[in-house]
C-alpha cells in the first residue's frame, strides 16, 4: 500500500501530489479526503510524510484484524473498534520507542489527529438527535489521546544565537579577500550559486524522484561554476541589448 505521486498533466492541479493506495492501487478514500480538507497548502514533502505515518496505522489495522477496514471502521463510526486498534497501536509504538529509543509520538500524533478529523466530520455532517449526542460523548475519549506517547522524550535543550565575536570570526574566514580564508587561489575563494525556487516543469517532470522544496519561500541553492555565470551574464547584457532596440 505504497504512497505515489499523481502529476500527469491531464490531473487538475488541485488533485495531483502525493497519494495514498491501497494493495490495487486504488486511492484511499479517507486520507484523500483529509489532504483535500486540512492540506491543500501544504508542500508536496510534507504530504508525503503525512501519508506515510498514516500508512503504518492502516497497515497495524489489517496485521490486527486479518482485514484491509480501516476505512471501512471510520465510514461506519466504529468508534469501539476504532478505540481498540489505537490502542494497540500505542502499545506496539511504546514498545518501540522503549526498544529503539527514537520517539515515536510523531507517528502516535497524526494517526490519532487524522481518525479524530474523520470522526468529527462525520459525526457533524450525518448524525442528528440523540445519536449525535451519543457520538460527540464518545469522540471525547479520543480528546487526549494525542499526548499519551510523550512517556520518555528527552528534553531538548533550546538553540541559542551564536555569539557576535563568532559570527565574526567565521565571516572574516569566509570573505574571499581575507587573509585567513582557508582557500590559497581566487577560484576557490570565489563562491557562486544559483538560486531555485520554483519549477515550472514540475507536473511535467519525467524524474521518479524529482526534487522538492519544502513550501512556497522555500530556496534552494545549487552551487555553479564561473563559467556559467559569465554565460548567464552575457546572456542578460544581450537581452538587454534586444529590449533597447
Amino acid at each position: 500500500m505504497p504512497c505515489v505521486r499523481l502529476r500527469d498533466p491531464i490531473v487538475p492541479r488541485a488533485l495531483a501530489g502525493p497519494v495514498l493506495v491501497d494493495a490495487l492501487g486504488r486511492p484511499r478514500y479517507w486520507t484523500s479526503y483529509s489532504l483535500a480538507r486540512n492540506a491543500s497548502s501544504w508542500a508536496d514533502s510534507t504530504k508525503f510524510e503525512y501519508l506515510c505515518a498514516i500508512e503504518r496505522f492502516y497497515l497495524f489495522v489489517e496485521a490486527q484484524t486479518g482485514s484491509d477496514c480501516l476505512d471501512e471502521l471510520i465510514a461506519s463510526v466504529d468508534i469501539d473498534r476504532l478505540e481498540g486498534s489505537l490502542d494497540g497501536y500505542f502499545a506496539q509504538l511504546r514498545n518501540e520507542q522503549s526498544r529503539t529509543g527514537r520517539s515515536q509520538s510523531g507517528a502516535w500524533s497524526v494517526a490519532t489527529r487524522f481518525i479524530r478529523a474523520c470522526l468529527d466530520d462525520l459525526v457533524h455532517y450525518t448524525s442528528t438527535g440523540e445519536r449525535r449526542r451519543t457520538l460527540l460523548q464518545s469522540l471525547d475519549r479520543f480528546a487526549s489521546m494525542g499526548d499519551r506517547l510523550n512517556i520518555g522524550r528527552r528534553r531538548r535543550h533550546k538553540i541559542r544565537a551564536l555569539p557576535a565575536a563568532v559570527v565574526e570570526d567565521l565571516y572574516e574566514l569566509a570573505w574571499p579577500n581575507s587573509s585567513r580564508n582557508p582557500f590559497r587561489r581566487r577560484t576557490g575563494k570565489d563562491r557562486f550559486w544559483l538560486n531555485v525556487s520554483e519549477n515550472p516543469n514540475e507536473r511535467t517532470d519525467p524524474r521518479p524522484d524529482r526534487p522538492w522544496l519544502r513550501n512556497q519561500l522555500a530556496t534552494r541553492q545549487i552551487p555553479i561554476s564561473r563559467a556559467i555565470v559569465d554565460a548567464i551574464d552575457a546572456q542578460g547584457w544581450l537581452l538587454r541589448e534586444l529590449e533597447v532596440r
